[in-house]
């Protein structure tokens, strides 16, 4: 499992303890940046890089600034020990005409890069949303093979009108490419997809062979992603939602190959997730499960998790007048984050309390902490 740590800029990699095993970050001085981060099995990974440049537009546009911040890329490819064995910069590959964004602001987002992929040949797919863009490049010299969409784009669309401001880019292994297509901005709203196109790279053409719009729509206006899974359906984290004009809110929503929905979740706004993925994950944190109290009006009522843990089916709950001699006095399933259970009714001097953690075959994984509701009557320690 890995995560992006934004406060130092490095990407994080963890055990199914969730103990960190490793970390990646940006050399030859750069930052790295949080859009992706793709991970070979020989421990090889591509970074992606901001790369953020003063440069004088008014050379470049009518109406350009002097001093404009221009936001380029860097892609990084890394060896286990964190050395540099590619690197590749937008700079040299592309015009500032084919860029969506205004080139006469003061800080102009050029391509911005959100997606990278290996392709079958062991080549690299870059996705630029500001270029409404996907980039194949030669890992070999740096060179641009093709691109597919945007104003320079070298593939013909068979049956589709195209995609535009795309995040994600994925290679299946009959070696079609999926993205989510956002589709518009946030000044032009336009409904979101998910979509699958077969590339034929010899006659340069693209066809759509599967796609996916919500109903009712749903309009992201950035982040998204589409995943394959393993048992041919596709999984779609609708990202950034915006509700307005009959778009409705989702967050995560699973599809067969026919598009029937079979799983669909949705956050409390406005919380969003960049990407969503489905997959196996078996989580054993080495940690002890969480145990804490409220109380009210002279009732307690417990509360524990065990943040990680994926194999906990139910919870025991022991109690006592002493941490030594604890009793069961009470079992509940787990069907949430935390559970709670209510101690009223029971005798004032049985205040020391544990809870443990019970898989669904009846094995016991882990217990909390003992925990006192009145340190004067039952102080820990005894």
């Amino acid at each position: 499992m890995v995560y992006y740590d934004q406060k130092d800029s490095i990407h994080v990699i963890m055990d199914d303890h969730y103990k960190v095993v490793g970390t990646y970050s940006a050399q030859n001085g750069y930052t790295s940046d949080l859009h992706d981060f793709l991970m070979t099995p020989d421990g090889y990974v591509f970074l992606m890089i901001a790369d953020e440049q003063t440069v004088d537009m008014s050379k470049e546009v009518r109406g350009g600034k002097k001093n404009a911040d221009v936001t380029g890329l860097v892609i990084q490819q890394l060896d286990p020990h964190n050395n540099v064995i590619f690197q590749w910069r937008s700079w040299d590959h592309f015009a500032y005409s084919e860029s969506t964004s205004s080139l006469t602001s003061d800080q102009i987002d050029l391509i911005h890069g959100n997606g990278l992929a290996l392709t079958g040949d062991g080549n690299l797919l870059l996705s630029c949303r500001n270029l409404s863009s996907i980039t194949k490049i030669d890992l070999q010299t740096g060179a641009i093979m093709w691109r597919f969409g945007g104003v320079k784009s070298d593939f013909k669309l068979v049956n589709d009108g195209g995609f535009h401001y795309q995040h994600d880019i994925a290679v299946l292994s009959n070696g079609d490419l999926t993205m989510f297509d956002n589709h518009g901005t946030d000044q032009s709203p336009a409904t979101s997809r998910a979509l699958q196109y077969q590339l034929d790279e010899v006659n340069q053409t693209a066809t759509l062979v599967w796609s996916y719009i919500h109903n009712p729509p749903v309009f992201t206006d950035f982040m998204g992603n589409v995943q394959h899974m393993a048992n041919g359906n596709t999984f779609i984290g609708w990202g950034s939602a915006v509700v307005r004009n009959g778009y409705v809110f989702s967050s995560m929503t699973e599809v067969t190959p026919d598009n029937q929905v079979v799983f669909e979740l949705a956050f409390d706004q406005p919380y969003v997730s960049y990407r969503a993925f489905r997959s196996p994950w078996l989580g054993m944190p080495d940690s002890a499960p969480d145990l804490a109290y409220t109380s009210h009006e002279g009732e307690f009522t417990l509360g524990y998790s065990w943040n990680g843990a994926t194999e906990v089916d139910s919870w025991s709950l022991y109690g006592g007048i002493s941490s030594q001699a604890m009793a069961l006095i009470g079992q509940r399933a787990k069907v949430g984050f935390e559970t709670q259970y209510n101690l009223s009714g029971l005798p004032p001097n049985e205040c020391y309390f544990q809870v443990a953690a019970v898989d669904k075959n009846g094995k016991e994984l882990a217990r909390s902490e003992v925990l006192s509701t009145d340190l004067n009557i039952c102080p820990l320690g005894q």
